[in-house]
C-alpha cells in the first residue's frame, strides 16, 4: 500500500508535466518525450541487473528521484537541461518499474498476487486525475508555468520520501523466493532468454497498442485541446 501511495504522489507530479510538455514546449516537448521512452525501452534490458546490485528499495529511490529531476528541468524548459533530464528519467523509469515488480512479488504469494497487483494499479491510476485536476485549479487561479512546475516538482519529491515507509522485504520472500530458485543464470542472460519465449511474443501487440495510445495521449492530444 505504501509503495502504491508513493507512486500515486510521484506520478501526480509527473503525469501533468508530461501532458503539458508538448503544448507548452512545442517541438522540444515531442523530442523530449521521444528520448524518455526510447531510453526507457532499451534500459529495461539491463535494469534487472541494476536492481539486483543496488537493492530494490534503493532502486525505487533512484528511479523516483529521476522523475523529480525531469519535472524540475521543465521549470526553465531549456533544451540543455530538458534533454539530459529526459535521458535521466528514461533510465530511472526503467529502474523504478523493475523495482516495483520485484518488490510486489516479494510481498505476494501465488494466491494474492492478482489482488495486490490490482490494488497497486488502482491506487496508482488515481494520479492522472489528482495531478490534472490540481494543475487545472492552479492555472485557473492564475499560476504561471514556473510556479506550476515548481509545485509539481515538490509533489514528486514528496512521493519519493514516501518510500521511507516501505518495509524491508527479503529477496527470498513471497514469489521472489520462487524466482530465485527458478532462475539461476545471470540476470542479463535471463532477460534475453525471456525475449525469445512465446509468452513474450504474445505481449508485443499489447505493448505496441500501449505505446501508440500513450503517444497520442501525451504528444498529440494536449496541443489539439489547447487550440480548441
Amino acid at each position: 500500500i505504501m509503495m502504491a501511495i508513493a507512486f500515486l504522489v510521484i506520478f501526480s507530479g509527473f503525469i501533468p508535466t508530461q501532458g503539458y510538455m508538448t503544448s507548452i514546449n512545442a517541438s522540444l516537448g515531442n523530442i523530449s518525450l521521444f528520448i524518455v521512452y526510447f531510453v526507457l525501452a532499451f534500459s529495461t534490458l539491463i535494469t534487472g541487473y541494476i536492481v539486483k546490485l543496488a537493492g530494490v528499495r534503493v532502486s525505487m529511490y533512484i528511479g523516483g528521484f529521476s522523475y523529480c529531476v525531469y519535472t524540475a528541468a521543465t521549470i526553465s524548459s531549456k533544451a540543455e537541461l530538458l534533454l539530459p533530464a529526459s535521458v535521466v528519467i528514461g533510465v530511472g523509469s526503467a529502474i523504478l518499474w523493475t523495482a516495483q515488480g520485484d518488490y510486489l512479488s516479494r510481498c505476494s504469494t501465488q494466491k494474492n498476487i492478482g489482488f495486490l497487483s490490482g490494488v497497486f494499479f488502482g491506487i496508482y491510476q488515481i494520479a492522472g486525475l489528482v495531478g490534472s485536476v490540481g494543475v487545472g485549479l492552479l492555472i485557473d487561479h492564475g499560476a504561471n508555468d514556473t510556479l506550476v512546475f515548481s509545485i509539481l516538482t515538490a509533489v514528486a519529491l514528496s512521493g519519493v520520501c514516501v518510500f521511507v515507509f516501505c518495509r524491508r522485504v527479503d529477496a527470498s520472500s513471497g514469489l521472489g523466493g520462487s524466482s530465485i530458485q527458478g532462475v539461476a543464470e545471470h540476470p542479463l542472460k535471463a532477460t534475453f532468454k525471456l525475449m525469445a519465449s512465446k509468452r513474450f511474443f504474445f505481449l508485443i501487440g499489447m505493448t505496441l497498442f500501449s505505446g501508440f495510445s500513450q503517444a497520442f495521449y501525451g504528444g498529440i492530444f494536449p496541443p489539439v485541446v489547447k487550440l480548441t
